[in-house]
């Protein structure tokens, strides 16, 4: 196994949030990371995190360092900075950490000692006073020892995003493989590299809380999945008036099953349709398996029908909760899917009227 030692001490992380986790809008599309949560995070009523909650970031093999990343976030209030970095285990298999609150060591001297010329801001996740300043430090070759203390996490967020591909294996496979990128082609769940026992142990705290409720994802592939587009139908990923690369999440939209408890479906939703009175969130019901009110999204086709969504809604824009609003949506062909806002119930017939479109 390529792993042999935890990113967080036992009693430094709880619940092991797997692959495909939504957070729209910044995190619209499955997420290609899991997320290690920091025990003893508390937060603000803003969502930040209440600072102060520091654990120590530890090296999970021996690896080398190859890129670290900067990230400044810029709000009226101050200023802070985050880190991420991209590791090597082996020739073919690479990981990444975000959300480190430090670094030390070696680490810490190849961002001090050099100043980046590949630095951009940018904006997303529908934050309208904060934005992002990333700057890049590439080409590096620092060498780590497992076990060793690297830096630390907790500081300003309460997870540790931990992203591993593997190219060894075959490439996931979505509607429109020219979408995604060779990396996210690769997305595997890093707790499949440590010693059978290990990974036991941690499967068993794959899942969440939530208001002092625990929820454990039993489902196979336990650790999630990412690549879950059913050509032909209304699940998966869709994209607003992309022309090139994808860059942020924010403009798009998801048609997929929670990650923790994939009985439920959602409706990740960005921000391009706001105009027509549909907010940026996670949208959720219980999906049905005939009808046109809360269908199973892999049975919604292009046979011209209005199929109404009558959800709950959690998480929107700046940590609020969105309006429940009826959400409809319509395949005109099988690359093609409307959404628009329904009147009314669910229970009364629903036609499509002003829409925003997205395509694979």
């Amino acid at each position: 196994m390529l792993l042999s030692h935890f990113p967080l001490a036992d009693g430094d992380h709880g619940f092991i949030t797997p692959l495909g986790n939504l957070g729209p809008p910044a995190h619209v599309f499955p997420t290609m990371h899991v997320y290690v949560t920091v025990n003893g995070t508390a937060y603000q009523s803003n969502g930040d995190v209440v600072l102060g909650n520091s654990k120590p970031l530890i090296a999970p093999a021996d690896m080398t360092v190859v890129e670290i990343n900067t990230l400044e976030t810029i709000t009226p209030g101050g200023a802070w900075m985050e880190y991420d970095f991209t590791f090597g285990i082996c020739r073919d298999v690479i990981g990444r950490f975000g959300h480190v609150g430090s670094l030390t060591g070696t680490l810490l001297d190849a961002v001090s000692a050099a100043a980046s010329n590949d630095c951009y801001e940018s904006t997303t996740g529908g934050f309208a006073d904060r934005r992002y300043k990333t700057c890049s430090y590439k080409n590096l070759d620092i060498q780590v020892r497992a076990g060793e203390v690297i830096g630390s996490v907790g500081d300003r967020n309460g997870n540790l995003d931990v992203r591993l591909n593997d190219y060894r294996k075959p490439a996931l496979q979505f509607a429109n493989q020219q979408r995604w990128s060779p990396l996210e082609q690769h997305t595997a769940c890093f707790l499949d590299y440590y010693p059978a026992d290990m990974k036991a142990r941690y499967y068993e705290i794959l899942g969440s809380q939530y208001q002092n409720q625990t929820f454990q994802r039993t489902q196979e592939p336990r650790c999630g999945e990412v690549a879950v587009d059913v050509v032909g139908t209304a699940k998966g990923a869709w994209f607003f008036q992309l022309s090139g690369p994808k860059q942020h999440d924010d403009p798009h939209l998801a048609l997929v099953n929670d990650a923790v408890d994939p009985s439920i479906q959602m409706i990740s939703m960005g921000v391009s349709a706001m105009a027509i009175g549909v907010p940026p969130g996670r949208h959720f019901f219980t999906p049905a398996e005939e009808g046109l009110v809360n269908r199973e999204f892999s049975q919604v086709k292009p046979d011209q029908n209005v199929y109404c969504y009558d959800t709950n809604a959690a998480q929107g824009q700046n940590f609020t909760t969105p309006e429940k609003v009826l959400i409809l949506l319509q395949m005109p062909d099988a690359n093609t899917i409307r959404v628009g806002k329904g009147n009314g119930t669910c229970s009364n017939p629903q036609v499509m009227g002003e829409y925003v479109e997205f395509d694979r």
